[in-house]
This record gives C-alpha cells, sequence and structure tokens, in this order.
C-alpha cells in the first residue's frame, strides 16, 4: 500500500453505524463489512462498527447512534450503512477521501426515488444534465443508506440543533440529537443541514447491491443513462409486491383486527404500513406491539394532518407495485389480495362487493366493470380497491376535497384515476368487510351527499 495513501488517511477514526430493523441482517452486508474493516486496517485507518437492534423508528435509531458518536467518540467521520446493502471497500473509502463535510451515495428504494432522480439531475428528456460521470454532484438531499458525515458537519448541526431534553417517543428516554425526522428521516437532516449552512453532495459512481422487494444493482450515473446495470434487475417472473397502507387515528382497539386481515392473506408478497396520524389513545402502542409479532408490518408516526395525509405518506415508505389503503376499522377477507391480482393485467383499479359489519350487515354490489360515466355519478369501487402506483403517480395521489370533514375522499380518487384513463374492475364477491359504527365517517358524508357529488363533479369534469 503506498505510503502517501496511508499519510493521507493518518488520524482518521471512523464509526461504521448501522440501524438492525429487527436485528437482521444479509450474509453480503457482513462479507462487504469485514472486507472494509481489513482495507481500513491496511490503511491505517481506525474502524469500528456501531449498531441499534430492533428498533421501528429507523430515524430514532439514527439519532441514537449519531449521538453517542458525537457525545461519546473522537471519531473523524460517521459512515451510515443500511443492513440491506453490499458494497466494495473502495467505494467506501472513496467516501472518506473526498474533502467535504458530507457526502453519500444513492440507489433506488422506492418509486418516489425515481421521480425526485430525474426532476433534479435531467432535462425534460431524461438525459443528465452535465458530466455527473466525472464529478460529485450538489444536491438537496441524499438517503442515508450509505452516508459519511463528518466530524465537522456534526459540530455544524451541534450549533444549530443543540439537545433540548427528551425526544418524544424516545425508546431510552435519554437526550438524543434530533437531526433526523421521524418520516423521510435522511431527507429532514440533509434539509436541517443545508439550513445550517452546509453542502450536501453526491458520489454518482458508487455501485450496490440493494436487498428486498425492489432488488437492484448499479450506479446512480449508470442509472441515469440507462446503462446495463443500472436498471432494477427484479424478475418479471416475481410476484408483484402488494403495499397495504393503513391509516389510523384514534382507532387503536380496531387496529390489530385491521392488521390481522391484511399479514392473513392467502398471498404472501406483502408489506403493511401503520401510519398513526397523531393519535391521542393508545394507538402507537398498539402498532408497535404489532410491529414486534408481525415480520411484514413497519410502523410511521405522524401530526394530525387528515386521512389522505396519512394514506400518502405510507404509500411514500412503501416499495409495492400494487397498494390497497385500508381503514384501520375494517377488514378484508383471506381472499382478497389474490383475487384483485387475478385482473392486474387488465385493470389498474380493482376493488370487490362490500359487507358491512358492526351496526349493520347490508350487503353493497358493485358493478363490475364500471367505467367513469358511471362512478361519477355514485361510487362503485369501494374505499380500500388496490390500485397501481402508476394510476396513484398519474393523479398526484389522495386528495381532499376542500370540505372540511368532508369524507368521500376514495370517491374522489376513484373518479379522478378514471378520468385519467385507467379502467376499474370489480370482483363479485364480498371480500371487503365495511364496519359500521358511531364514529363512521361514511355518516357525516351521507349528510353532504349531494353537496359532496357536486363538488367531485365540478372538479374532476
Amino acid at each position: 500500500m503506498s505510503e502517501r495513501i496511508k499519510e493521507y488517511f493518518k488520524g482518521k477514526k471512523v464509526i461504521i453505524a448501522t440501524p438492525f430493523y429487527k436485528m437482521l441482517c444479509n450474509s453480503p452486508y457482513v462479507t462487504s463489512l469485514v472486507s472494509t474493516l481489513h482495507l481500513c486496517w491496511e490503511l491505517g485507518i481506525e474502524a469500528t462498527l456501531m449498531k441499534v437492534d430492533g428498533d421501528a423508528y429507523v430515524g430514532r435509531a439514527r439519532n441514537s447512534l449519531i449521538t453517542h458518536v458525537y457525545d461519546n467518540t473522537d471519531a473523524t467521520d460517521l459512515v451510515f450503512i443500511d443492513s440491506d446493502l453490499e458494497w466494495t471497500p473502495e467505494d467506501f473509502i472513496r467516501l472518506l477521501s473526498h474533502p467535504v463535510e458530507l457526502i453519500g451515495g444513492t440507489y433506488p428504494q422506492q418509486n418516489a426515488w425515481r421521480t425526485w432522480a430525474h426532476r433534479n439531475f435531467c432535462d425534460e428528456n431524461g438525459i443528465p444534465h452535465g458530466d455527473l460521470k466525472s464529478k460529485t454532484i450538489l444536491c438537496e438531499a441524499i438517503p442515508a443508506g450509505f452516508m459519511r458525515i463528518s466530524r465537522a458537519a456534526m459540530d455544524r448541526m451541534h450549533e444549530k440543533y443543540p439537545i433540548k431534553g427528551l425526544v418524544p417517543g424516545s425508546a431510552t428516554k435519554k437526550p438524543t440529537y434530533n437531526w433526523f425526522g421521524e418520516m423521510f428521516e435522511d431527507f429532514v437532516f440533509c434539509k436541517r443541514f443545508r439550513a445550517a449552512g452546509g453542502d450536501v453532495w453526491l458520489e454518482p459512481n458508487i455501485t450496490f447491491k440493494h436487498y428486498g422487494p425492489y432488488g437492484w444493482e448499479g450506479n446512480f450515473y449508470d442509472y441515469l443513462t440507462h446503462q446495463p446495470g443500472g436498471i432494477n434487475y427484479r424478475s418479471k417472473n416475481e410476484i408483484p409486491l402488494v403495499s397495504i397502507i393503513i391509516p389510523c387515528y384514534n382507532y387503536g382497539h380496531y387496529l390489530p383486527l385491521a392488521v390481522s386481515s391484511a399479514v392473513k392473506q392467502t398471498y404472501c408478497n406483502i408489506e403493511v404500513i401503520i401510519v398513526d396520524d397523531g393519535s391521542t389513545d393508545n394507538t402507537s402502542e398498539v402498532a408497535e406491539h404489532l410491529v414486534s409479532t408481525y415480520p411484514n408490518v413497519k410502523f410511521i408516526h405522524q401530526d394530525n394532518e387528515g386521512v389522505c395525509s396519512a394514506r400518502n405518506t405510507g404509500i411514500r415508505f412503501s416499495n409495492g407495485d400494487w397498494i390497497i389503503c385500508l381503514d384501520a376499522d375494517d377488514e378484508i377477507l383471506p381472499t382478497y389480495v389474490s383475487k384483485c391480482l387475478d385482473y392486474i393485467d387488465f385493470y389498474d383499479l380493482i376493488g370487490a362487493c362490500q359487507q358491512e359489519i358492526g351496526d349493520s350487515h347490508n350487503l353493497w354490489p358493485m358493478l363490475e366493470k364500471p367505467t367513469f360515466e358511471q362512478v361519477i355519478e355514485s361510487n362503485q369501487i369501494n374505499c380500500s380497491a388496490m390500485f397501481s402506483r402508476k394510476a396513484y403517480d398519474t393523479v398526484n395521489g389522495w386528495q381532499e376535497l376542500g370540505i372540511p370533514n368532508a369524507g368521500y375522499e376514495d370517491w374522489f380518487m376513484w373518479a379522478r384515476i378514471l378520468k385519467a384513463g385507467f379502467k376499474a374492475y370489480n370482483v363479485q364477491e364480498p371480500l371487503f368487510l365495511y364496519r359500521k359504527h358511531g364514529k363512521s365517517m361514511v355518516d357525516k358524508a351521507i349528510e353532504k351527499h349531494d353537496e359532496l357529488k357536486a363538488k367531485i363533479q365540478e372538479i374532476v369534469r
């Protein structure tokens, strides 16, 4: 090894920080880690691993890790590396070699990443701006999955965002730097870092393998230029991932029933994301228990912003090609997902007939192939219908009608999807269970039915 290189890294003390969700990691992560530690030893870099096990909030885990590193070590750098990655030791060293305070690599994690990447680095024709391959890129934000944070960056954040007592929801109840947010934690961190006067840099030539529902291998530049290795290698024959989003506001007592119905589907490739919309009951405690019970359940907390916002938040964190938004007081029968998926080659919005439970037991039949004109006159699609991510992105997600506590947001959503040219289908079986009770939103909406219908028609038509 060149003595000049060793001299360059003299005095480097690096903490590799990894949040282990449910204490899981894959063997490529371990192999990459061991190889990286060996190369660091050869270069005279003092490198150690620090981890947090089993925290459902990745933002909280990152805050805990960075607090310990900054307050209790003399580390020159902290490098976050997520446990579902494979990387090369040389790329790790590449991060350390850049004379900047904050830098990282990136890779597709969610469909939203693709939109972000092309919006920031490509023109309207999808052609990357400038010579991205030969230089680092100054940008608004980068994911934290492979991010180097220097001591200087931590100093900058400490000056702007010092510890202020206990962090709400902290598992340890110890003062912790609140630099990473609970939602979109890495993007929140980058926003705060820029507000503190720092710059965020992206190294576009770092190559990853990302394991999970959206397996991917390549680097950022290859992805943008559609080079081999920069495309999603997810098999076309792989069964699609279905994301079930469950928003919850003060329905902690119903939540286990909804989640149980989602995870006990006959279809196996499912992720469930609970979004606590600022509940004041025991929703958070119930959700934490469900996360510890079911391996495919995630939990997100946000301030109270309404059901549309909660659904959009859950979808932003999801990875599925197909999405179901299931209210916390409703349920789906075990074959709901599998029978809806039978029609995905021909339709982008797929529901089923509706059976009421609770205070009523009415059966709501639905038209088999409802058209836009039929739906605009009468909502013929249940509120927990399955829809494609393409349809969701096309209509810009869930939106409120602009009438306080109106309800009927699902009717508004389905009308916009059909107006955009997508087709709908209803399985002719009562596979969706709608719970009628005193707090049901539909009861409030029915009182304003004519007003809401007119509003939907006015906007969509």
